[in-house]
């Protein structure tokens, strides 16, 4: 039997025929008023092409987030000239296929309209024979601003439709939303008609924490546009793969959906680790679907797994469909591709807790039958204009600092929508498995919501309520209402509707009885939280949660000065001011990080407004560290508890301070100690995140900030910690047991932690380390000036680096820089660079004691530098970025920056 590609067949009277033409690349734009033509590039924004073009400088820079409001509120047409030659224009049938329009959109074929778009996240798909010609012809994309249409389809709802953002409080605009510093973008709207026929917008919510955000509403062609001719053929769309386990085989379904022109002979071979499988799949004229399986034996393969659980081993499933010709010993492949999967299980476990004395259900995660802790980060997007983003350069640069650096095991892509398709939740390479999540908040009810659902939608600030909605692996798309609940995407909607894309519905849904549990949020003892409390003390471990799944929780924080000085020449700016406070799109989100800090803190006095912003931000950052790893912590710890034996975690986290903090919070080994002020217990808890038993003694060393010396050192006796849980090796009935004076002071001691594996020798055996606080900043604790400096700054040689090659991709230099406090205990040492230099640090935020000495990596890359070069190149901020090849020793002298808390509350 032959096999042939199409170059090789020989034109014949209705020789099956197969035709793609791109159209990407060099369209022309024009505003409403024809006062801008100028070429843009698609994919593109209108955004970006005018900035390209000079008409604009970077949006993101200061406020011309507000100046440039102007564009989103034109409206704009994108058009060019595109030839059909005789091949295409001779097809039977003629699509013209637009990957993604950013939202409300005519699409015209030689004047001729042949489609309108109001969906940000699908493909369109148009029938274009009619309307094409031989020769040149013409197409245009006309947009409209999508806020006012929006606000239109809002005001025929038969409910009130909650605005996305306060437009006063929050700086936003009608459908838009941010959280915090987020770049304020599209926010997921959704809208219902009186209208027999149902009319929706959907567009996106992405959400930027690490980041001051500026809001848009981008228009434009943010991805790729194609004509796809064929004659006596089909167009393979989407090929998607589902992997389940039966007794003792994998089964691999692989759907196929095409689309033909009349009735098509074929079929589909795919194969797996060495074995194939072959259906007859005939189709006839329209939308068709198929599946192939392939079984593969249970014990032939490697399961995939998640980061410390094993290797997450992958595999290539190669899929082709091939057309059977009037031969049927010919077949011709018009479509064929190559996917990595993995082998493994994936299941949320509910299940009572008969013996509670609290009713309620488990809320955990099983892969290959293994309860999974889900220790995890959200993903946020990585440009306001989506076309920007490289996205495979942008997950081998994030994704690694998740897997090795901060021992992740869990994913959410969030904020992005319907944009999260292209962030896979498959089983990646690094042991990550993904959630998707859209957006995270809707305007109201969606279509067939029942009343309870539409009762709470609105109440955005409620916490507590169950998430109908979170698991992890293909194939689950659930849709998140103001962070609290989230609807499944409807099982009747069309394959079409995000791509060609089938959706599957998580089956987790709880009755609405159980909703509410004697008055008290159900989530507690059924499923998810959230947690936020910004009125007390973020680090009081009794105002905590117990719940079976804690997702979001945390504080926000102010970036540094260097990263504030990006965006903005922050010549007269407060930590205060008007211009960071509308650049926080939280309601009064700046008075509120003041107070928090406050609790912790005095407020930095300095009397240069620059001054105190920059300390301000440094002590934001400290702040937000502590109230992170405080309820981290908390949660780790609770997998001891008998009651709460399968809880887990998925906490946010932004890249400052917090990042170092991270590394250690979530490191496989804890050692974790907590003062519960209910009763002034304390007590240090060790978690073993390993499939290793561990025999483990505690250091507890306790220090005096007055003189800066070591005033009693106690060590708790060994004990056996489980593999996968957590254990208290020590409990006292008030913390001032461990001080070497019952008198002493608690604003004059500091505790350090150190857990040791008994098995392995002395010096080298320090599994696990931590920091107490008797007393935040804001009482009378007695600090002296440390006298941190840096000493010493030298290369490290390749091979030699401390950390693993996971920063980056491409080349990069590594440094390692010597710091001392020469004169007393320094608290969160912090390091950072000029702007003009960005590097990451192996440590920060960390303890010094008086005379240590300590040395950290500092990577810089090449892709990084280039990237801060070109963001600061269209800026305006006058700042220009030393070059990746002169970077060395001197350079990174001459920008390394350090201070400890002394310098910032004194």
């Amino acid at each position: 039997m032959q096999i042939r590609d199409a170059s090789a067949l020989v034109a014949a009277k209705r020789q099956p025929v197969f035709n793609q033409k791109c159209l990407d690349g060099t369209w022309q734009l024009r505003n409403s008023t024809g006062e801008h033509l100028l070429d843009a590039q698609v994919p593109g924004e209108v955004h970006t092409a005018l900035l390209a073009a000079g008409i604009i400088e970077d949006p993101y820079f200061g406020d011309r987030w507000i100046e440039y409001k102007w564009i989103f509120r034109d409206s704009w047409t994108y058009s060019r000239e595109f030839e059909v030659d005789d091949k295409l224009f001779g097809s039977d049938k003629i699509l013209l296929v637009c990957h993604g329009l950013d939202t409300v959109a005519d699409v015209s074929v030689n004047g001729t309209l042949v489609g309108r778009a109001n969906n940000q996240f699908r493909r369109w798909v148009y029938d274009i024979k009619a309307a094409v010609r031989h020769g040149t012809n013409t197409i245009a994309v006309s947009f409209r601003n999508a806020s006012d249409y929006g606000t239109e389809l809002a005001a025929k709802y038969p409910y009130p439709v909650p605005e996305a953002m306060n437009i006063e409080t929050q700086q936003g605009e009608p459908c838009a939303f941010s959280w915090d510093w987020g770049k304020q973008c599209r926010y997921q709207f959704l809208v219902r008609s009186n209208r027999p026929t149902n009319e929706y917008i959907y567009m996106r919510v992405p959400k930027f924490p690490s980041l001051l955000g500026p809001a848009f509403v981008p228009q434009g062609i943010w991805k790729c546009v194609e004509l796809v001719g064929f004659t006596a053929s089909a167009w393979v769309k989407d090929v998607v793969p589902i992997i389940t386990r039966e007794s003792q085989e994998w089964v691999v379904k692989v759907r196929v959906f095409a689309q033909a022109d009349g009735d098509v002979k074929g079929s589909v071979a795919a194969s797996v680790a060495g074995f194939k499988a072959e259906i007859r799949m005939d189709l006839v004229e329209g939308e068709n679907v198929g599946q192939v399986e392939i079984r593969v034996p249970y014990e032939k393969v490697e399961r995939w797994w998640p980061t410390g659980y094993g290797t997450p081993h992958l595999y290539d499933l190669k899929v082709a469909y091939q057309q059977h010709l009037s031969d049927e010993n010919v077949k011709w492949v018009i479509h064929k591709t190559t996917k990595r999967i993995g082998f493994r299980t994936a299941h949320l476990v509910q299940e009572p807790y008969p013996d509670q004395a609290e009713p309620g259900e488990s809320f955990y995660f099983e892969v290959n039958e293994m309860p999974i802790f889900a220790k995890g980060s959200n993903v946020i997007p990585a440009d306001a204009f989506e076309s920007r983003v490289n996205i495979d350069a942008w997950k081998r640069r994030h994704l690694p600092i998740q897997r090795f650096l901060c021992h992740l095991r869990r994913a959410r892509v969030i904020g992005l929508a319907g944009v999260y398709v292209r962030v896979r939740p498959a089983p990646d390479q690094h042991g990550v498995p993904r959630q998707r999540t859209r957006g995270g908040v809707r305007q109201h009810p969606p279509p067939r919501a029942p009343p309870v659902y539409r009762a709470v939608v609105g109440q955005q600030r409620e916490r507590g309520v169950y998430r109908e909605g979170m698991v992890s692996g293909d194939p689950v798309e659930s849709i998140h209402v103001h962070g609290r609940l989230s609807y499944p995407i409807p099982p009747s909607d069309p394959p079409d509707s995000t791509g060609g894309r089938p959706i599957t519905v998580p089956h987790l849904k709880l009755p609405i009885k159980r909703r509410r549990l004697q008055g008290q949020p159900v989530a507690r003892a059924f499923g998810d939280v959230h947690y936020y409390n910004y009125k007390d003390l973020g680090t009081d471990v009794s105002k905590f949660l117990r719940p079976r799944f804690a997702s979001e929780y945390g504080f926000q924080s102010v970036p540094t000065l260097s990263t504030l000085q990006t965006i903005d020449n922050a010549k007269d700016q407060d930590w205060s001011g008007e211009w960071l406070r509308r650049r926080n799109h939280a309601p009064d989100g700046m008075n509120t990080i003041a107070a928090m800090v406050q609790k912790y803190f005095s407020l930095p006095g300095k009397s240069d407004a620059i001054a105190r912003l920059d300390h301000f931000s440094y002590l934001s950052q400290i702040v937000q560290a502590l109230i992170y790893q405080a309820q981290t912590e908390h949660y780790r710890r609770l997998r001891g508890d008998p009651e709460a034996m399968q809880r887990h975690l998925a906490g946010a986290g932004n890249w400052k301070i917090l990042h170092s903090f991270a590394k250690k919070f979530f490191a496989p080994i804890l050692v974790s100690s907590v003062e519960d002020p209910r009763d002034g217990s304390y007590e240090v808890h060790v978690v073993n995140d390993t499939q290793d038993e561990l025999d483990v003694e505690v250091d507890v060393a306790v220090y005096s900030y007055t003189t800066s010396a070591l005033v009693r050192r106690a060590t708790f006796r060994p004990k056996i910690i489980p593999p996968l849980s957590s254990s208290r090796v020590y409990r006292a009935e008030t913390l001032l047991e461990l001080f070497d004076n019952p008198a002493a002071p608690y604003t004059d001691r500091l505790i350090l932690l150190a857990a040791r594996n008994t098995r392995e020798p002395w010096g080298a055996n320090v599994i696990a380390s931590n920091v107490h606080y008797p007393a935040y900043f804001a009482q009378d604790v007695r600090l002296r000036n440390p006298g941190v400096r840096v000493t010493n700054v030298w290369d490290v040689p390749a091979g030699q680096q401390q950390q693993e090659k996971v920063v980056v991709t491409g080349r990069q230099k590594t440094f390692r820089i010597a710091v001392v406090a020469d004169d007393a205990i320094a608290l969160f040492v912090f390091l950072e660079t000029a702007n003009d230099l960005p590097v990451v640090f192996g440590d920060n935020g960390f303890v010094l004691l008086k005379g240590e000495t300590r040395e950290v990596e500092v990577v810089v890359s090449e892709s990084h530098v280039a990237t801060r070069s070109a963001a600061l190149a269209c800026n305006g901020a006058g700042v220009r970025v030393v070059g990746f090849e002169k970077v060395d020793v001197e350079a990174v002298r001459a920008r390394i920056r350090i201070r400890s808390v002394y310098d910032a509350i004194f």
